[in-house]
């Protein structure tokens, strides 16, 4: 049924067979190339108490009665000669005069949330970890964090963001690095392993830049550092603060790529991921728009 369905699509015209209205509804009978007969339910003002002229229309097989597809249109202005939104399940399509000027797709992620939940971990050795990223902007000497964001496995409904605008004024990365870094230094995740993908090339330098200048300022070693590296790959990267005379709390950050050495991007294909990584317009990032609200730009 889906190969007729694209037919009708992209290739020619159907057949109008018969037009009828019962009950305020038309009914439709069309014909593709003599084979394939359907008929289409258009039904006016849908909504209740619409006046926007909102049309369902439900596409039937004529043999089977299998519900093909519905749609819903809705004219938008007739000023023009053909000006309508259209919705196919998730997909919203303006269309003005013949030419698709929008689109737009929603998505809603409460069966990912559900799959998550359910699934068992009590035969895990160790539960403690979770991941964390980082994005940042250009600028003309270097780069600049402007966002973190982190979760763990056993509390994976609360995710921690940081956001530049909201922590300093005078735009300084380092503090929010520190914000978050200082955030997970707390004794429910001590000795904990926090996975970055690409964290020796990429997230190391900010993290690592932001704890080493604060101990350099305050003349300090509050920040306690250790690396571990391999063939100048670096494996892990510890951080420990001191919070008494015999304790510490240590937190681990670990580069994902080493275990799994794809991007994100494939390993969300190769592990069949239902929404996988999509495009992101870094380029487009400024200090002079960290809090841009508008259209998306152009890919």
């Amino acid at each position: 049924m889906k190969k007729t369905i694209l037919k009708l699509r992209g290739g020619e015209l159907p057949d109008v067979l018969k037009t009828i209205e019962v009950n305020n509804k038309i009914q439709v009978i069309l014909q593709q190339k003599n084979k394939f007969k359907y008929i289409i339910i258009v039904e006016p003002n849908v909504f209740k108490g619409s006046v926007n002229h909102t049309f369902k229309k439900s596409v039937y097989d004529l043999k089977s009665g299998i519900l093909l597809e519905e749609v819903y249109d809705t004219m938008v202005s007739f000023n023009t000669f053909y000006h309508l939104k259209r919705q196919i399940r998730n997909l919203v399509i303006e269309v003005k005069d013949n030419e698709v000027i929008y689109i737009e797709r929603h998505f809603t992620f409460d069966y990912i949330k559900e799959r998550l939940f359910n699934l068992d971990y009590k035969g895990m050795s160790n539960k403690n970890f979770g991941v964390l990223d980082i994005e940042t902007y250009k600028t003309e000497e270097l780069g600049k964090a402007y966002a973190l964001g982190y979760v763990n496995l056993e509390l994976r409904e609360e995710i921690k963001t940081f956001y530049l605008t909201d922590y300093d004024f005078n735009l300084d990365s380092n503090k929010l690095v520190l914000e978050c870094i200082n955030s997970m230094l707390v004794p429910k995740y001590h000795n904990y392993i926090w996975y970055i993908h690409n964290l020796g090339k990429f997230d190391i330098i900010f993290i690592h830049k932001a704890l080493e200048e604060y101990n350099t300022n305050n003349n300090c070693k509050y920040y306690i550092l250790d690396s571990l590296f391999r063939n100048d790959k670096m494996l892990r990267f510890s951080v420990s603060i001191k919070i008494s005379s015999k304790k510490y709390i240590k937190v681990t950050f670990v580069d994902s790529k080493n275990l799994l050495n794809a991007s994100l991007e494939d390993l969300g294909i190769d592990f069949k991921v239902i929404n996988t990584k999509g495009y992101f317009p870094h380029s487009f990032v400024t200090k002079d728009n960290l809090n841009y609200i508008g259209p998306i730009p152009i890919f």
